[in-house]
């Protein structure tokens, strides 16, 4: 990481409710796919790692969304990054799967490089 800095203190946690809006290039394609969801909930067996329910369109992140920014749709700061771990369930509990989407939080990313570089 030479070269790069970081903020004196981490990108606020996301939260239950957000709104976000989600980037990617599904399968290498040159044209940008849209994802809007709402924050769930963090994944207790994963720390920094959230779950997010897909509510526009009703599709799932498909390979070459990996590694796209998740941003918060009303402040547009990035809080996340699109990984590659979809997780079909029933969020709304209407007996039908919804689509949704994993990210990692950049808080989190702050955490893990701060305290294994000493960099801050």
């Amino acid at each position: 990481m030479l070269g790069c800095t970081l903020p004196d203190t981490p990108p606020e946690d996301p939260y239950a409710g957000q709104e976000l809006v989600c980037l990617g290039y599904p399968a290498g394609s040159a044209h940008t796919a849209r994802r809007e969801a709402k924050v769930y909930m963090q994944r207790p067996s994963a720390p920094d790692t959230w779950i997010a329910q897909i509510f526009q369109p009703d599709e799932p992140v498909v390979t070459g969304m990996s590694g796209g920014p998740v941003i918060d749709a009303q402040t547009q700061r990035p809080v996340g990054i699109v990984i590659p771990r979809n997780s079909p369930a029933d969020l709304n509990h209407d007996r039908d799967p919804d689509e949704s989407l994993d990210f990692v939080s950049l808080a989190g990313v702050w955490r893990a490089v701060t305290n294994s570089s000493g960099f801050v």
